[in-house]
């Protein structure tokens, strides 16, 4: 499926709620949008054409490249995520198959007009917390230190390193 997700409409309500299943986002964007692809790879949520879209211009030092194969736009300088995500909409060539991610009214208004699918931010996260592959590791748990190799490995995993 192709998921069209407004990012940082999914990142407040991923950090404003503790989930069952998902990992607490790194403080990061990079790091942020990368953890969200590979979850969203790893379940079975989001296909190729899958896009997340960032409000604001690409960060210095990082290329936009995601994960897992979903791509990553940028607004850019002086225009917002919903611009861009409106224009997606309207371009899709096969709306019906568009899963469109947002709990900004005028986002999910624009999906229903082109008879795509549309999901809050917080329905979205909780499809994303049941889909298998759930389980979290360890690791990952807000209550379990990492120990030196796991932030080691952590930030390598996201080029910190």
């Amino acid at each position: 499926m192709r998921v069209v997700i407004d990012f940082m409409n999914l990142l407040h309500a991923w950090i404003g709620a503790a989930r069952e299943g998902l990992p607490l986002p790194p403080d990061d964007l990079p790091g942020q949008v990368n953890l969200l692809g590979r979850l969203l790879a790893k379940r079975g949520i989001a296909g190729e054409g899958s896009v997340i879209v960032c409000d604001g211009a690409l960060p210095p030092g990082w290329s936009g490249e995601g994960s897992s194969g979903i791509s990553v736009r940028f607004a850019g300088p002086g225009r917002e995520a919903d611009e861009v995500i409106e224009g997606l909409i309207a371009a899709d060539t096969a709306p019906r198959r568009l899963l469109v991610v947002s709990s900004d009214r005028r986002i999910l208004r624009a999906g229903q007009r082109r008879r795509a699918r549309t999901a809050t931010s917080e329905a979205f996260l909780n499809q994303v917390a049941r889909a298998p592959g759930g389980d979290r590791p360890e690791a990952l748990r807000p209550d379990t230190a990492l120990d030196d190799d796991e932030i080691a490995r952590w930030l390598d995993e996201f080029g910190l390193a």
